[in-house]
């Protein structure tokens, strides 16, 4: 059901900014939940061992939270026109 609500959002400007707000909020969570495993405070925009921690601890904030993990990037697929024309296949 979230993820039908989601991608419905996905493609208005609220979705978007929705979207931009959850991703904060599941990376500050993801950088609490790290830090209180590791027990120490993590610089994740300096090292790279710790953005992995950060980013295990996203993921497991997603699970707890019941989100999915993920930016909340859209795929949109491109519109195309359609005919049909009868005797005729395409390549």
């Amino acid at each position: 059901m979230q993820l039908a609500v989601m991608q419905a959002l996905s493609g208005t400007e609220l979705g978007a900014e929705l979207n931009t707000y959850l991703a904060a909020l599941q990376d500050a969570a993801g950088q609490l939940i790290a830090e209180g495993m590791e027990g120490t405070t993590l610089e994740p925009a300096d090292y790279e061992d710790d953005r992995w921690l950060t980013g295990g601890g996203g993921l497991l904030a997603s699970i707890v939270t019941g989100g999915l993990p993920g930016k909340g990037t859209k795929v949109a697929k491109p519109k195309r026109d359609v005919s049909v024309q009868s005797g005729q296949y395409p390549d």
